[in-house]
């Protein structure tokens, strides 16, 4: 079956087979169709009224290979959904009967990936790319492969199984008769064993084990910190044989600049010399006016904070005017073609004279200085969205979306912030990525469009062009 021929309007479900779209991941194949499409996020309560959510299709290993946008509302006992056709063979909107999609024995991905391999330490399986499972979908999974086929109960040491931080069971695998159970994963930071942790599910299938997995927490975390400790540190961390930490709570906004005090470990006093400093709370991060420390070998500590996950506070600025659709061929970079077939990834914010967001219409070829410009397909999210998943289409040998990547976008109410991957690491049969960039262009700030809307301002239907999650491929 497929819902290729789909009218674009309201539906609601309502069968002996289900009444909602589910909310975790379904393996290929189910559904009555080869491509099956389930929710990637959670359904609105009824205050919230028409939202945008995002259906994920699953091929493959790929929970996420495609994706489209639709319309959700909560009516108090079911959900409608305002739906759209999908422009793919034989892939359907699944449906359940409630959140659970059944015995996770019998459905769940396999994935069939050797570089998890305890083995394999640093990037040696990947060719020299480091792996991270940041965007893997909430849902059941099954590893299956020559790499291994379970989580390990041991420690595993950083920057192995192709990740800079492995993660590894702390605890035992269940029995068949224990059923599901919560176990904890840890995550490894130099000298910590378990210096992140996350809670799955695991259940013994008599030959094998599922585990429900979530996308791991670290991201774009920063190991060092972002502000001084408010609770005692032991001698000798921090690099530094006197670590300093700040005695008494940070401030709020409202209370601007305050003075705070730093006290020093030396062996057993938590106090042994101090320091007064002042402290400023920025609205997403600290600033110190600090003062050289008393002695020799002490220094100021930091820690990490669940706020240095925002992207609005931690990206990096992509000042670089040449991004600009007016900038045609290579006119704006003295006869360079452009590429960013290298670029990081992580969280970036354009801001430039060339522009500070990605187009939303589509861009010809040779334009923004590299030979396949990318484009946004797609509108860009208000604030209440948070974090989604977009599409970004590159244009090539005549056709708007010739590949697709998949992207983050994220209103910063001022500005957007873009979760970005390399252009370059795709391949399909002999063509490859050359010279293909992320455009930009000028525009009202986010915050004027959302002026605009309320006063009328036009809405943008989503895309029928199918959107990736962190996959990318060529559009078929």
């Amino acid at each position: 079956m497929g819902d290729g021929n789909l009218e674009v309007g309201w539906y609601r479900f309502n069968s002996s087979g289900g009444w909602k779209i589910p909310e975790t991941v379904v393996p290929q194949g189910r559904c009555s169709g080869e491509t099956s499409g389930w929710l990637h996020g959670p359904h609105p309560n009824v205050g919230e009224g028409e939202v945008t959510r995002t259906v994920c299709f699953t091929v493959g290993e790929y929970a996420c290979q495609w994706s489209q946008e639709i319309k959700v509302k909560n009516c108090s006992g079911y959900f409608v959904y305002r739906l759209w056709p999908i422009p793919w063979d034989h892939a359907v909107y699944c449906m359940v009967t409630d959140s659970a999609l059944g015995d996770p024995c019998v459905i769940h991905i396999v994935l069939g990936q050797p570089w998890r391999s305890t083995d394999c330490s640093n990037t040696e399986c990947t060719g020299g790319q480091w792996m991270d499972d940041g965007n893997l979908a909430v849902g059941w999974y099954r590893f299956n492969s020559s790499g291994g086929w379970k989580i390990p109960e041991t420690v595993v040491p950083q920057y192995h199984c192709s990740g800079e931080n492995p993660g590894w069971l702390n605890g035992s695998h269940p029995n068949v008769g224990e059923g599901e159970v919560t176990r904890t994963v840890c995550f490894t930071e130099s000298e910590s064993t378990c210096y992140w942790s996350l809670d799955i599910k695991v259940k013994n299938c008599s030959g094998y084990f599922v585990y429900l997995l979530k996308p791991t927490p670290l991201g774009d975390t920063v190991s060092g910190g972002r502000k001084i400790p408010e609770t005692v540190v032991p001698q000798g961390h921090c690099s530094g044989w006197i670590p300093g930490w700040l005695n008494g709570p940070h401030p709020n906004v409202g209370e601007g600049e305050v003075t705070r005090t730093i006290c020093f470990t030396e062996s057993e006093s938590t106090c042994y010399w101090s320091l007064d400093i002042k402290v400023k709370n920025c609205s997403g991060y600290f600033v110190y006016w600090l003062k050289p420390t008393p002695l020799g070998d002490t220094v100021y500590c930091t820690v990490t904070d669940s706020t240095l996950g925002d992207p609005c506070v931690t990206h990096t600025i992509l000042d670089q005017p040449w991004r600009s659709t007016n900038c045609s061929n290579t006119e704006c970079t003295g006869g360079q073609w452009m590429d960013d077939g290298n670029l990081e990834v992580g969280w970036y914010r354009f801001n430039s004279s060339g522009g500070w967001k990605i187009p939303e219409t589509f861009v010809p070829e040779g334009h923004c200085s590299g030979e396949i410009p990318g484009w946004l397909n797609g509108p860009h999210p208000n604030v209440g969205e948070g974090e989604v998943t977009r599409t970004v289409c590159f244009t090539w040998a005549g056709d708007t979306c010739h590949w697709i990547r998949g992207i983050r976008v994220k209103n910063c109410s001022d500005y957007f912030v873009y979760r970005l991957w390399p252009t370059s690491s795709y391949y399909h049969d002999t063509e490859y990525w050359n010279y293909a960039v992320y455009c930009t262009d000028l525009g009202s700030s986010p915050s004027e469009q959302a002026k605009g809307s309320s006063t009328g301002g036009a809405t943008q239907e989503p895309s029928s062009v199918p959107s990736g999650d962190t996959s990318s491929g060529r559009k078929t």
